[in-house]
């Protein structure tokens, strides 16, 4: 008598997967949000730099960058 570990999901395919098969759109959607955040944080900061170097131009005088 051997152990029997592999369990029903041993053999591997997607209607097999049991709850694995559930993590993929967890992990896909995830990865959607954090690049979601990432592209609006790097967006805010780039506005913000913009508009320090507008003010700092715009303090000694000088032309608009932009």
């Amino acid at each position: 008598m051997g152990w029997h570990v592999a369990g029903q999901y041993a053999t591997v395919r997607w209607g097999n997967l049991g709850p694995i098969r559930y993590l993929f759109p967890l992990y896909i959607a995830a990865l959607a949000a954090i690049l979601t955040m990432t592209a609006a944080e790097l967006a805010a900061y780039i506005a913000r730099r913009q508009k320090a170097l507008s003010s700092r131009s715009n303090e000694q005088g000088l032309p608009d960058p932009a």
